[in-house]
């Protein structure tokens, strides 16, 4: 299966979350793949990377960091067992490709003018807005000289005197040191009327920590290590490995990877038909 691991943390159709989606981010998902019923313990894990009412592209930009983390050579073995195949980019640079996608322009301009809206991103600077939906109005009215204006959400608009330096507009900040635009002004002036709807939905950051102190309190409050580490003859090899890096290695991206993967290999046992052993009825007697 094309994007194996992927997949099995999405857990979602192809229609649902996949590329026939349409969804800002998404992935390839197997036409024929169906979500594995999970039990409450493995819901429980996915809940700390996937939160229950996250939307399909905040799930998906978790899932692109994940994956790069998975990709990692100390993980890579172990994400390629089932299919070494993918479709997805694991470039540095696939988080600031993911911003570009991640917002929207909506165009009007009359005939007669001729300005041009131009965006630029900062590759290596986070907003802290992260997760949220950010919306902005750029417009000018016939008639009104050079002189625009700048409305974000539903705060009142910000009067924007035009600045022409090389037949083009200052830079103006949308969100400080992430997100700018300036206009393209070839006749040095605001010529004509226009208007320019943009959303943005910024790209949630993995906060490896978080995710981290999550995993060891499940494994403590519900024993979910057994559950996420539970033996599977085929592939006890592989479960062991990821098991002996959970508990004894020290960096904080090998553990959440371990995690991840061992979750996930436990979803593809019960999309095979098979059963856990260490089902929650059974890890309650053991804690």
């Amino acid at each position: 299966m094309i994007n194996h691991i992927r997949t099995l943390l999405l857990n979602k159709t192809d229609q649902a979350a996949g590329l026939a989606s349409g969804q800002v981010g998404s992935e390839l998902v197997p036409t024929d793949f169906r979500p594995v019923e999970l039990p409450s313990g493995l819901k429980r894990v996915r809940e700390c990377f996937l939160p229950v009412g996250g939307t399909v592209y905040q799930e998906n930009c978790m899932l692109m960091q994940l994956m790069q983390l998975l990709h990692t050579p100390e993980l890579a073995p172990y994400t390629e067992t089932f299919d070494a195949r993918v479709t997805y980019d694991l470039t540095d640079n696939v988080l600031l490709t993911f911003r570009k996608q991640a917002l929207t322009v909506q165009t009007w301009q009359s005939a007669d003018c001729d300005v041009q809206f131009r965006y630029q991103y900062y590759a290596q600077s986070p907003c802290n807005a992260a997760g949220s939906v950010m919306a902005w109005t750029v417009k000018h009215v016939q008639g009104a000289g050079d002189v625009f204006t700048l409305q974000f959400m539903d705060r009142a608009p910000q009067v924007q005197h035009l600045l022409v330096s090389g037949a083009r507009s200052q830079t103006i900040a949308l969100i400080d040191k992430h997100l700018t635009f300036y206009l393209g002004v070839p006749s040095e002036h605001l010529t004509g009327a226009f208007r320019y709807e943009l959303t943005y939905y910024v790209p949630a950051l993995l906060a490896l920590s978080g995710l981290l102190v999550a995993f060891e309190t499940l494994s403590v409050s519900h024993a979910a290590s057994k559950l996420v580490f539970d033996t599977w003859s085929p592939y006890e090899t592989e479960l062991n490995g990821l098991r002996m890096l959970w508990y004894h290695s020290i960096e904080a991206n090998v553990r959440v990877g371990a995690y991840l993967l061992g979750y996930a290999f436990q979803c593809e046992r019960l999309r095979r038909g098979l059963t856990i052993a260490a089902t929650e009825s059974t890890l309650r007697r053991v804690t």
